[in-house]
């Protein structure tokens, strides 16, 4: 029972990657990983592991409807974390103390930015039942 309660875990993960590469394709690879990455978000919130579910169909019409909103949230987050991270590359290369906590700082900031944007995707679908299911 284990075993294949492990296979379907493993085969919807597949899928959903199998969708997002589709839904990127879909919109030119540079203005469709935001809505393809949010579309999946999305699917994997409301649908879980349940694979049957999960459909090209349900994912194209994410993808339409959040065209606007995932490329401008993609972007944006894209762009600040890029800011960090140069920053951070700037940071470490020098030294003493104040540099040093400045790192962590940034780091931190970092992995808050990348909370912000998969939290940013799903805000009122991202409650405590449905992250339980991952």
């Amino acid at each position: 029972m284990q075993s294949s309660k492990f296979f379907i875990r493993c085969y919807t993960v597949i899928k959903l990657n199998i969708i997002f590469v589709g839904l990127m394709f879909c919109g030119g690879i540079v203005l469709g990983v935001g809505p393809a990455f949010s579309s999946i978000t999305q699917l994997a919130f409301e649908e879980g592991f349940a694979y049957k579910e999960i459909t090209w169909k349900k994912a194209f019409s994410l993808f339409k409807e959040d065209f606007k909103r995932g490329n401008a949230l993609f972007y944006l987050f894209a762009g600040a974390f890029i800011l960090l991270a140069y920053n951070l590359f700037l940071v470490v290369q020098m030294k003493g103390i104040v540099f040093f906590v400045i790192t962590f700082v940034l780091a931190f900031c970092l992995c808050v930015l990348f909370l912000g944007y998969f939290f940013a995707l799903s805000p009122t679908r991202a409650t405590i039942r449905h992250l339980k299911t991952f």
